[in-house]
């Protein structure tokens, strides 16, 4: 089971810089859209100045023991959705690991349950 640490403000954003460029330089076909710096600087001068009531929603998960590590780089938008940053200015945003089972990241089902946990308890 994942460990998963929500990331809602912009101190603990800067925070996961370097896991998150570790988890870039593990996985070669990531892009410049799944970096720390398009992600931290679309939230930092696009969101905050033309969708300011969206909010930082970033999902960190991990497992103690295991090098299986993963953000998703998510916001809540003022319609109350879940977003990835940058979704609308990019074609290629996704989640930030080092690597894939397949098609199927290690981690889904454990974030699937923490969504269906959040629902519950709203």
């Amino acid at each position: 089971m994942a460990t998963i640490k929500i990331v809602r403000t912009e101190e603990e954003f800067l925070a996961l810089k370097p896991k998150w460029d570790s988890l870039v330089a593990k996985n070669p076909a990531l892009t410049v859209f799944q970096t720390f710096e398009w992600n931290f600087n679309v939230w930092t001068h696009y969101y905050k100045q033309v969708r300011p009531m969206d909010r930082l929603y970033i999902l960190f998960a991990n497992r103690d023991g295991h090098e299986e590590e993963a953000i998703l780089p998510f916001c809540i938008a003022k319609s109350g959705t879940v977003e990835i940053i940058g979704q609308t200015l990019s074609d290629i945003c996704s989640e930030i690991c080092a690597k894939h089972q397949g098609n199927w990241h290690p981690f889904y089902n454990d974030i699937y349950e923490f969504f269906n946990q959040c629902y519950k308890n709203d």
